[in-house]
């Protein structure tokens, strides 16, 4: 709701306003998720209560209509930024980790066709604030958390079940310790990821912003606004699906790509309108909305599953990985200003925000989650391509004359799992798995796992080798 300085219309200095309730909002959420994560579950039973599912759309849409309504209060004008920020950022919080507990009761394809539905009604809905009155702007953006509520509330009565299902419609195994252990690794990898990934982010947005915001705000500077959000959500949700439907074992791979070289492009157009001022400002605006969309799009999606498959830790699996998220817009958000404050928006601050964030791009897709993270979440996602891999995988066996024994250690090896967790898995020393993996290496001609990964990945199953 801060992202309209409309909204803050009748109040004086409101970019101001804008600015602190939106810092104070971003940690008062971020603190809240660090709550819920360190609760887990008892968390989720106070999360279940009716009070606190009254009380979190109330504190959201009083939070939307407190400063239009205080506008000629002065003296109030401190302790309400921060009550504000502070009812805003805690209720949105919570209003995340229910959002997720009510997507984890859905089947893989509604999952999608629901976050689909909701990036593209978000986009919408974010821009009635903008073209109407001030008044009417808070007005109808205090509505938006009792009609969420309701929406929500609704779908969890008409559905099938009152707990979150698995997308596979089967009842889960228990996790082992060792799959305990491997799971809690990945989701802090994933927040890692999530955080930096939402720290260039609000770092290209902070200054972008910094450079694109006239001194007054007409309708065409908000109908080009509503065209570059509505384009970048559509737009990022076709990627999305049709990355999706690609009919290819390697799709994970293709979509981890897809990801990072929409991010990279849009850091690099960054600084182009300072450097060419021919090329308008929407061009990167648009290229940094559709990175962030697309990726927020497939992190849902991992979310989700990795919460469906691990039900007995999936508030705080929600609360970690949105906590990262949370936890990196903030940190965005101060470097931004930060940037702003010393050098303005000049070349060099663009520059050194464009290497910045190629670097942290770089981190969080090719070391904090790189493809065997990502092998490890399409284990557990109810991929319909995912038998192919098993059947890739025992045509690889038979036509290299592997033992069972070796084709089990493949197996694992090829979902991208290390020498610890197959040792506690197989209940075998670390010198029996790795005189097998030689002898696997060996016969398959190869001398890495990531050589195993391209092997398994490129082999046609359902083709006749030719001897």
């Amino acid at each position: 709701m801060f992202h309209s300085l409309n909204l803050y219309g009748l109040i004086d200095n409101r970019e101001a306003v804008l600015r602190d309730t939106y810092t104070i909002s971003a940690i008062a959420a971020a603190f809240t998720l660090l709550a819920v994560a360190i609760l887990g579950s008892k968390s989720e039973r106070l999360l279940s209560s009716r009070v606190l599912t009254a009380i979190t759309p109330l504190a959201m849409t009083a939070s939307s209509l407190l400063p239009p309504l205080c506008s000629n209060c002065h003296a109030l004008s401190g302790p309400l930024i921060a009550v504000c920020g502070i009812a805003s950022g805690a209720s949105s919080g919570i209003a995340t980790v229910y959002v997720g507990l009510t997507l984890c009761r859905l089947g893989l394809r509604p999952l999608i066709v629901a976050l689909s539905i909701g990036q593209i009604g978000a986009a919408l809905f974010s821009i009635a604030p903008q073209i109407a009155p001030p008044g009417t702007s808070a007005i109808f953006a205090a509505s938006f958390p009792p009609v969420g509520t309701l929406a929500m509330l609704l779908s969890l009565r008409f559905s099938n079940s009152n707990e979150p299902r698995s997308a596979t419609g089967k009842a889960e195994p228990k996790t082992s310790p060792s799959e305990a252990r491997e799971i809690g690794l990945l989701i802090a990898r994933l927040s890692l990821c999530v955080l930096l990934i939402a720290c260039t982010h609000e770092l290209a947005r902070t200054l972008l912003t910094q450079m694109s915001i006239p001194n007054h705000v007409s309708y065409s500077y908000l109908l080009t606004q509503m065209v570059i959000v509505i384009g970048s959500a559509v737009g990022s949700v076709g990627i999305a699906l049709s990355l999706m439907n690609i009919r290819r074992i390697s799709m994970p791979f293709i979509c981890h790509t897809a990801i990072f070289a929409l991010l990279a492009l849009g850091a690099l157009a960054l600084p182009l309108p300072l450097i060419y001022p021919e090329i308008n400002l929407l061009v990167p605006v648009a290229l940094d909305q559709v990175s962030y969309f697309f990726f927020s799009f497939v992190l849902w999606v991992m979310a989700i599953v990795l919460c469906q498959r691990f039900g007995e830790a999936r508030v705080r699996i929600l609360a970690v990985i949105r906590l990262g998220g949370t936890a990196g817009a903030l940190a965005g958000i101060l470097l931004g200003r930060l940037t702003i404050g010393i050098e303005g928006a000049t070349v060099q601050s663009a520059f050194a925000c464009m290497l910045l964030a190629l670097g942290a791009i770089s981190v969080a897709l090719w070391l904090a989650f790189n493809e065997h993270a990502l092998m490890a979440v399409m284990e557990v996602v109810p991929h319909p391509f995912r038998k192919r891999f098993q059947d890739k995988c025992q045509a690889v066996a038979r036509h290299f004359g592997l033992t069972e024994r070796e084709e089990e250690i493949m197996v694992l090896f090829a979902k991208g799992r290390n020498l610890a967790f197959i040792q506690e898995e197989l209940f075998l020393s670390r010198n029996t798995i790795s005189t097998h993996r030689q002898h696997i290496y060996k016969k398959l001609g190869i001398h890495s796992q990531q050589e195993l990964l391209d092997l398994v990945q490129n082999y046609d199953a359902y083709k006749t080798p030719k001897n």
